[in-house]
C-alpha cells in the first residue's frame, strides 16, 4: 500500500499538484498578463491591443511579443517579506534581482543585471539599466 501512496505522491508533485514554497502572491500571478508599457533605462514601448503579455505558469513565466511566444520560460522566485517586495529572475545562465508589485490587477516589476531596484524607476547610468514592466490582468 505505501508503495502506491509513494508513486502517486511522485506523480501529483511531477504534475505540479505538491508544488512547495508557492506564495499567495505566486498563486495571484498565475494567468495571462497584458504588457502595458516596457521601460529599459529611458526608453519606453506602449503596448496596445493586448499583443504583447506575460502568461504566468507556476514557476515560469512566458513572454509573447508581437504575438511571437518566447520558446523558453523566465524562472522566477518571489520574497513577499522584504520591503519592496523582491523577485529574483532567471533567463538561461542569466540572473536578475528586481522588485515587485501586485495590486488587484496591476502589476509592476523592475529588475536589473546588476543591482537589485529599490524604486519602481527605470534609470540608466554608469553601464547599468532597469528594466520597469507595467501590466494588468488580461
Amino acid at each position: 500500500m505505501s508503495v502506491y501512496i509513494m508513486a502517486l505522491t511522485l506523480l501529483l508533485a511531477r504534475a505540479g499538484v505538491c508544488q512547495q514554497d508557492v506564495t499567495p502572491d505566486q498563486e495571484r500571478m498565475l494567468g495571462t498578463w497584458v504588457i502595458k508599457s516596457c521601460r529599459v533605462g529611458d526608453n519606453e514601448t506602449k503596448s496596445a491591443g493586448g499583443q504583447n503579455r506575460m502568461d504566468f505558469e507556476g514557476e515560469q513565466f512566458f513572454i509573447t511579443w508581437n504575438g511571437n511566444r518566447a520558446a523558453h520560460g523566465i524562472t522566477f522566485k518571489l520574497d513577499p517579506t522584504k520591503s519592496p517586495r523582491t523577485i529574483e529572475l532567471k533567463a538561461g545562465e542569466m540572473e536578475y534581482s528586481g522588485i515587485y508589485e501586485i495590486k488587484g490587477d496591476r502589476l509592476r516589476i523592475c529588475y536589473s543585471p546588476k543591482m537589485r531596484p529599490t524604486k519602481f524607476e527605470p534609470f540608466e547610468k554608469e553601464g547599468e539599466t532597469n528594466v520597469l514592466f507595467e501590466l494588468e490582468r488580461k
